[in-house]
């Protein structure tokens, strides 16, 4: 048999396969079948007949099940050594390691440059970014969500549904990852969040999504005096007081130059004492400016060089 027939019969092969596991309602291909019957059990029937004694959330398949009710027993002590996070399997731990610590992201998504850790973490970036989809409806007032697990989410602000008790400030939470990402960011003040974009690492996801906005280009923040849009209310602030003020309250004592922001101020002082304060966590390098330390990340670390 040549080598080109034998690839056609892999081919077909797969093919077959793919057609044997494939959503006639949505099209989307699982790996057997028995995913693809949870997968239209659980999105196109809307079936749930299983639950969490617990909390009595309901769930398509026993396994989905299973994994939420260790969340209240406690059984699921896998803990990354790195962060202290606590996930459901070692197999989670591992995704978790490889994608948000080691940055192995080998899935790549077809309309830009960008690599995820996950097949649903690609996914739910083509919908938001590429399609600006958001396929995922609250069924009591119709918000949409571009990933299931957000819009189940969401759910919980209509239900009222509280699992989750801080023991240190008694704030409470429907999610169990929300209360400990509160402890760590709040209580410990360690900043796990970190920018795909550029590697900056933050203790609110608030803080990180408002800084996603500097790279996804989003103005939402627009100038009472000109028709200038900005991405946060502190460039805002900062373009009103050097633009249209013109006011720069921080003055070099070296050379006299004037700024608006004192990180700007710092960062010029640098220069003239040759301080470097901002460190490359990924080589050596040190620079006497954030921004020219996030640059570097991008162009060495982020984009394939290594």
């Amino acid at each position: 048999m040549s080598r080109e027939r034998a690839v056609q019969d892999r081919s077909q092969t797969f093919r077959e396969k793919s057609e044997g596991s494939r959503c006639k309602q949505c099209g989307k291909t699982l790996s057997n079948k028995y995913k693809l019957i949870c997968h239209i059990r659980a999105v196109h029937d809307k079936e749930k007949p299983y639950s969490c004694d617990t909390c009595h959330k309901a769930f398509a398949t026993l396994a989905n099940c299973q994994r939420h009710q260790a969340t209240h027993t406690g059984a699921n002590r896998f803990r990354c050594d790195i962060c202290l996070k606590y996930l459901a399997s070692t197999q989670a731990v591992d995704r978790h390691v490889k994608g948000i610590h080691k940055k192995e992201r080998n899935i790549r998504c077809e309309y830009c440059e960008k690599h995820f850790v996950s097949t649903a973490e690609k996914n739910a970036h083509v919908n938001r970014v590429h399609l600006k989809q958001k396929p995922f409806s609250c069924e009591i007032c119709d918000s949409k969500f571009d990933t299931a697990s957000h819009c189940r989410r969401h759910l919980k602000v209509h239900t009222g549904l509280v699992e989750y008790k801080c023991d240190k400030c008694s704030k409470k939470f429907t999610e169990k990852s929300n209360l400990e990402h509160h402890k760590r960011a709040v209580h410990e003040k360690l900043r796990t969040l970190s920018c795909e974009e550029c590697g900056q690492r933050f203790r609110l996801r608030c803080h990180l999504v408002k800084h996603l906005k500097i790279h996804s280009g989003e103005k939402l923040f627009k100038c009472t005096k000109c028709s200038g849009s900005f991405s946060t209310a502190g460039n805002r602030g900062q373009h009103i007081r050097t633009v249209h003020s013109k006011i720069k309250p921080f003055s070099c004592r070296d050379c006299g130059k004037s700024f608006a922001r004192k990180q700007n101020y710092d960062e010029h002082v640098n220069t003239h004492t040759g301080a470097k304060p901002y460190k490359c966590n990924r080589c050596s390098r040190s620079f006497s400016a954030k921004s020219n330390l996030l640059k570097h990340k991008h162009k060495s670390h982020f984009n394939g060089a290594t």
